[in-house]
């Protein structure tokens, strides 16, 4: 795992946690699928022809029989582990695409987009855009803009300008029920891989 990915070690210093935290997920499963062992549809390619392929090693759950990747310090990632990132990665670039439709807004005209929280600061940008939560193209535009929560509070709290755009704004605001609409959930399968 490279990169803002952090891969943990075993337990044995107090520096790092034991696991993987979410960025290093993220940027496992694009070196994954860089390399030819993971496929675009989430299933790993134990017989990958890649140039390295041959320095992976996978194995099955005796118990369930289910495919897993050998990570180091005794991890593995496991094709449960995949089908849950995929998950996430779906009901993203799903609804970043309602959202654009509904606002009549095509990708191309986008000039930022900008990535709150410490998952928008310390993801690998390049990897959001392989693995599909954007569109093609898109990995310059992203900015990462950190806890945007606290600093729009101090705002609020400091501006009076600030407060009264806000009224504004919130007054035309339109919600989009996703859970509730059929085309979302119709489309929620397509969206299972990692592409845009």
């Amino acid at each position: 795992v490279s990169g803002n990915a952090s891969a943990a070690n075993t337990g044995d210093s107090d520096d790092i946690p034991p696991g993987i935290t979410g960025t290093g997920y993220l940027s496992l499963a694009n070196l994954l699928l860089t390399a030819g062992v993971l496929g675009r549809d989430g299933r790993f390619v134990e017989k990958s022809a890649g140039p390295f392929g041959r320095y992976f090693s996978f194995g099955r759950d005796e118990g369930s029989g289910e495919p897993f990747l050998r990570l180091g310090g005794g991890m593995r990632m496991t094709a449960t582990d995949v089908e849950e990132l995929l998950k996430g990665k779906a009901a993203f670039s799903l609804g970043l695409r309602r959202l654009l439709d509904a606002a009549a807004v095509p990708t191309q005209k986008l000039v930022y987009v900008y990535l709150a929280g410490a998952l928008g600061e310390y993801a690998d940008k390049q990897a959001l855009e392989n693995l599909g939560f954007f569109p093609r193209g898109m990995a310059s535009r992203l900015l990462a803009k950190g806890n945007t929560s606290l600093e729009g509070a101090e705002l609020l709290l400091r501006s009076p300008q600030s407060r009264a755009s806000l009224k504004r704004w919130a007054s035309s605001v339109v919600s989009l029920e996703l859970a509730a609409d059929e085309e979302f959930v119709r489309s929620f399968p397509e969206h299972m891989r990692f592409a845009w």
